[in-house]
């Protein structure tokens, strides 16, 4: 007796492969001419304005845990998405300037502290790290998925 194949969760599970590759595929111009962006890190404690966590090269720069973080290049600082699309829009040669006032002083105390922004170079890991992950194993699953791949 013939087994039915269920042609509808097919169906489904190539459309959304299709949604996927789309998705991969606007994406993968990004990846590829991407630059890695170097420049100092701290971060921002949720729904606050305090500095939960600093790395020895900002603190280099004058900014400690629990000081006040008010603006990011001339925007005040509103909550994390205004430190997420200043980091987004970083650009090589190009400052990040931030506003920071002391943890126990006040807003008149304000510092404005330039973070360096550095481009460092792609290496061969790098791109084949982002090859696999992007488009090698989306690809091997879902080939796996629809039995299209025998490994045996």
């Amino acid at each position: 007796m013939p087994t039915r194949r269920p042609v509808f969760l097919y169906s489904l599970l190539t459309a959304l492969f299709a949604i996927t590759l789309l998705y991969q595929v606007r994406y993968l111009p990004d990846v590829v001419r991407s630059q890695r962006i170097d420049s100092p890190f701290f971060f921002v404690d949720a729904g606050s304005n305090r500095i939960a966590l600093t790395t020895s090269e900002v603190v280099s720069y004058g900014i400690h845990t629990g000081d006040r973080l008010l603006a990011v290049d001339g925007v005040p600082f509103t909550g994390s998405g205004v430190l997420g699309r200043a980091r987004a829009m970083r650009r090589p040669g190009v400052p990040m300037v931030v506003t920071i006032a002391p943890k126990n002083g006040n807003d008149s105390d304000q510092r404005t502290i330039a973070l360096p922004v550095t481009a460092e170079s792609r290496n061969s890991w790098d791109a084949l790290s982002t090859f696999v992950v992007q488009i090698l194993l989306p690809a091997v699953s879902w080939c796996a998925r629809l039995n299209l791949c025998q490994w045996t």
